[in-house]
Parts: structure tokens; C-alpha cells; sequence
């Protein structure tokens, strides 16, 4: 039985890099997103699989760990990922993207959760079978966080996002890489080299919701909280070189 782990390449196109032309955060997660349903689709558990059966893949918290130099426009990068045993309510999927010379770049590990398409309920992990041998060497050995748990009172800068059709995803809801475009436009990272990223979506944003985000840094850990109709949306924490 096969290996259950892909490998694909991918050019650093425009619409992902900065205004520098290194490969920003939204085009991070953009890349991560494209192998992880490539490789779901592959092996039948991918968007219109689990649709036929009611049920749809939500990604609840992603972490990425730079550990090289960040590409540039026109560079060619591989990605890996594979998807860990299931837990009980989670699966987990693990990545790495490697240069043209094979060196690490960054990694990366996304939680996600199964729900009822019609009732947007929990379903149990096992609800969706994956088929294969799990790849074992593992990056993220630790047990990560579901919330960051960031600070209401410290605010820095504030600003409002009202979402566009162009930034909602086959779900109708806003893409999960959207929600770094939003950050982005707060600059407060921009011109910084990231060492983490973290993020975790607490509820659905839809469109035309305005998304009230808040910004704040302690030394080198720069925090976000996003609000709809002030309820928790999602949770970001950057943390940057010192």
C-alpha cells in the first residue's frame, strides 16, 4: 500500500509575494492549501469526496516555522506534506517546503476538523478513512494549541475589513490565506523576517461581515484578534527575528 505523503512543485507567482517579491504569508498558506487538497483529492477524501456525503473539511489552526530564506517571485519550490494518524475530532497534516537545492525553507502543520455540510456540527475523526501507510517521521512531535489566547487590552492599532466575494472560499466563507491579506495591510510586519507563524479560526467569516482586528507586540511577538459583531473570529501571533 502506498506511502501516504506528496511531493509537488510550484512556481512563486506574482499574486503571492510582497512588494519586495518574497514570498509573503497569504502566499504561504495559499501553497499549503493547494497540496493539501491536491493530495486529499488523491487520495479520495478531497472536497467533492467528503461532499457527497454531507460533510466538509474545516482547517481550524495552522503553524509555520521559517527556518531557511523565503523564495521570490519565479523561484521554484517543492512542498511535501502528509497527513498524521487521525484523533478522535482531528486530523493533522504536516508540511515542508524545500528549495531548488533541496534545502528546508519552512514547515508547517494544519488541525482540521470534519463537519456536517448541512448542520456545520462535529463528526468524528474516523468518518473520513484514509487509506495507506502513515509517513512516521513526524516535525511536530509536541501537542499544539487550539487558541492563542491573545489580549483584548493591549491594542496598538485597530482597523476595519469588510469581506469581499473575491476573498470567500467553496465553503462561503473567507479563505483561510484572506485573513493574512487583512493582517498585511496593518504593516506592522512587512519590511521583518518571520521566524513563526500561528493561527487559529474560531468561527466562520462571511461576506460582507466587517471584521474589527486589533494589533498589538510584545518584544518580538507581534499579536492579532479579529472580531465579528464582537465575537472572536480568529487569532494570529507572528513571531519575528529579533
Amino acid at each position: 500500500m502506498d506511502e501516504l505523503k506528496m511531493k509537488q512543485d510550484f512556481f512563486v507567482q506574482t499574486n503571492c509575494v510582497g512588494y519586495k517579491e518574497y514570498l509573503r504569508p497569504s502566499g504561504i498558506m495559499d501553497l499549503l492549501q493547494d497540496i493539501a487538497g491536491l493530495h486529499a483529492t488523491k487520495l479520495n477524501i478531497g472536497y467533492h469526496d467528503l461532499l457527497n456525503k454531507n460533510l466538509i473539511w474545516v482547517v481550524f489552526y495552522t503553524r509555520v516555522d521559517v527556518v531557511g530564506k523565503l523564495p521570490k517571485y519565479s523561484d521554484i519550490v517543492s512542498v511535501e506534506t502528509w497527513p498524521k494518524k487521525p484523533l478522535p475530532l482531528e486530523h493533522e497534516r504536516e508540511y515542508r517546503m524545500l528549495d531548488s537545492n533541496g534545502n528546508t525553507i519552512l514547515t508547517a502543520l494544519s488541525k482540521w476538523v470534519i463537519l456536517d455540510s448541512n448542520t456545520h456540527r462535529l463528526r468524528k475523526a474516523c468518518e473520513v478513512s484514509i487509506e495507506g501507510n502513515f509517513y512516521t517521521n513526524t516535525i511536530y512531535n509536541e501537542k499544539l494549541p487550539r487558541r492563542l489566547n491573545n489580549s483584548r487590552d493591549l491594542y496598538e492599532k485597530e482597523i476595519d475589513y469588510k469581506v469581499r466575494l473575491s476573498d470567500l472560499d467553496h465553503n462561503g466563507h473567507m479563505n483561510n490565506a484572506r485573513y493574512f491579506d487583512m493582517i498585511y495591510e496593518l504593516n506592522t510586519i512587512n519590511d521583518k523576517k518571520i521566524k513563526t507563524i500561528e493561527i487559529s479560526f474560531v468561527s466562520e467569516a462571511h461576506y460582507n461581515d466587517l471584521i474589527h482586528i486589533g494589533y498589538y507586540h510584545i518584544d518580538n511577538s507581534h499579536n492579532f484578534i479579529g472580531y465579528v459583531n464582537n465575537e472572536i473570529c480568529f487569532e494570529a501571533r507572528f513571531i519575528l527575528e529579533e
